[in-house]
Order: C-alpha cells, then structure tokens, then sequence
C-alpha cells in the first residue's frame, strides 16, 4: 500500500467511527480541544481511534515531520476554513466564543443549538460557506 491509500483507509476510519474526520478529531484525536498535535499525541490519537496503518505515513502526509505539529487543517482543510470562519465572525462580533453563546444565541455556553438556530446566526454574521456543512462539522455525534 502507498502512504496515500493508508492515510485514506485513516479518513474512512474516521467516518465510520465518528461521523466525519472533525468529530474524530474532536473526540478522539485532540479531546482536550488544543488544536495541535506533536507526534507523540497523534500516535496516542491513532492507537484510541484503532488505526492499524503506519503511524508514520498519517504523520508525514499531514506535513508533521516540517513542523513538528499537525492541527485539524492537515485532515480535513474545507472543515477547518469553515470552522476558522465562524468563529473569527463571531470574535469580531461579540468578542469572545463564551459571550457569543451567552448573549449572540441566548444559550448556556455549554449548550447545544439546533441547525436552525445556527443557520439564523450564519446569515445575521454574514458568513460566506454552507452552514449546514458547518452544522455538520460541530456536530459532536453524526446525524
């Protein structure tokens, strides 16, 4: 196999365990939510995920081995644009993600908001992409 069709056989693992290569990223590749990984913490993330793959060919094709860490974009760079987006509008909007919760969708911010209720906030924000794929990639569980 070339490292390609493993890193691949790496995304189909995570769609099928997680939903999408967000959520695996998410739950199971940086659950305490840094947003970066040496390699150490991507092989901790692979062996949870179940991964049977070279540990090495995921590393090296998310360009770990020039920078010494791999983040979300390396995985899925479509999701973390989207992502990346709405948070920076809700930044400039309301200043920090916690006050966007509490006074942008009147929700405790460890809550939870409904697609049409995110949807609302992506046209009120002007945001550029898909909320609906968005929605998607905050999704904690698939569905």
């Amino acid at each position: 196999q070339k490292p390609n069709e493993r890193v691949e056989l790496f995304e189909e693992l995570c769609v099928r365990k997680y939903g999408s290569v967000v959520a695996a990223w998410r739950q199971c590749l940086d659950p305490t939510g840094i947003g970066r990984l040496s390699f150490a913490e991507v092989c901790q993330g692979l062996r949870r995920l179940g991964f049977s793959g070279d540990f090495r060919d995921v590393w090296r094709e998310a360009g770990g081995e020039r920078t010494g860490m791999v983040k979300l974009q390396a995985f899925d760079s479509s999701a973390h644009q989207r992502i990346e987006t709405f948070t920076d509008l809700l930044k400039e909007r309301y200043v920090d993600l916690e006050t966007a919760w509490k006074f942008g969708f009147a929700k405790d911010p460890h809550g939870c908001i409904e697609k049409e209720e995110l949807i609302e906030a992506c046209t009120n924000l002007g945001y550029p992409h898909d909320p609906e794929e968005l929605f998607k990639d905050l999704c904690p569980v698939p569905g």
